[in-house]
């Protein structure tokens, strides 16, 4: 008889797990492996991380584009050396050069909202929000960039389920256009 072992995924409050390392490296290197430290945004490449790290977490990014004295807005392509004096020329860039869809967004921030503790008028207590189980394993769509290894994404119930898989279709049809 063959014994058969649990895969748990080993990042702090991450409840995953599998039985194959197949379907673990899948988890991993969609979930954690490019994550924002900070407000724990998942990107889908090291570069796009560091734009994300630099451009939202960064007080001095943050300074010198508010000084204004020379472009700070990285390319989204790796290889481009082009910088914007903001996000809008970057978008434009993007299109205009590298031929990006019009209506691609890998700028728009995600932002999480933190619901804040209520103060209640009539006493001095606190109302607090119960806690949500981790929904990490569930609801993901599965897809594949042109390479044997296969990425994910959570989705949430009731949202547009082709948004993020047809704009990560589309940058991968854009990368694999451009000339070498």
């Amino acid at each position: 008889f063959v014994l058969s072992r649990k895969i748990v995924c080993n990042v702090p409050d991450c409840r995953y797990s599998c039985a194959s390392v197949q379907d673990y490296e899948c988890h991993y290197n969609s979930l954690h492996r490019y994550s924002c430290g900070e407000c724990k945004k998942t990107l889908p490449n090291a570069h796009l991380l560091d734009l994300h790290l630099s451009e939202s977490h960064d007080s001095y990014f943050a300074a010198q584009v508010a000084a204004g004295k020379k472009p700070m807005f990285a390319c989204f392509l790796e290889e481009c050396p082009h910088r914007s004096k903001d996000p809008a020329e970057r978008r434009d860039h993007c299109i205009r050069e590298h031929k990006f869809p019009h209506d691609f967004r890998f700028d728009k921030q995600v932002h999480a909202q933190k619901k804040q503790p209520k103060q209640r008028a009539d006493s001095g207590e606190m109302e607090v929000e119960p806690v949500v189980e981790s929904s990490v394993g569930k609801n993901t769509k599965n897809f594949n960039f042109g390479h044997s290894k296969t990425r994910s994404f959570k989705t949430k119930k009731g949202a547009e389920k082709t948004d993020i898989l047809e704009s990560n279709r589309m940058v991968v049809e854009l990368l694999e256009s451009l000339p070498n």
